[in-house]
């Protein structure tokens, strides 16, 4: 086997991760974030202001095109956070039951 290939196949070994939440955190040189799943830590990544800037970009980019072609507007987590404690104040606690 070359080694062109087994560099190759080494990079289909990446590691799997889907998070659905998030903390962020700065330092004099680089963003730190923590990834969440299900409200516990699941992995640490730290990159460059640029990098960081550059992702950020990306990503709303690709939402906007996905709500656009949608005619969708995603919401964020801090909003559905919010119409559910919006739901809890006015219907009183949930407890899974229709009414």
């Amino acid at each position: 086997m070359s080694e062109k290939t087994e560099q190759n196949e080494q990079l289909l070994e990446l590691p799997v991760m889907y998070f659905n939440g998030f903390q962020l955190g700065l330092s004099n040189a680089d963003v730190n974030g923590i990834l969440l799943l299900n409200n516990q830590p699941s992995a640490a990544i730290s990159m460059s202001y640029t990098t960081a800037k550059t992702l950020a970009e990306a990503l709303n980019q690709m939402v906007d095109t996905l709500e656009k072609v949608t005619g969708r507007e995603i919401m964020t987590t801090k909003q559905v956070a919010e119409g559910l404690e919006n739901l809890n104040a006015t219907k009183g606690k949930n407890d899974g039951q229709p009414h």
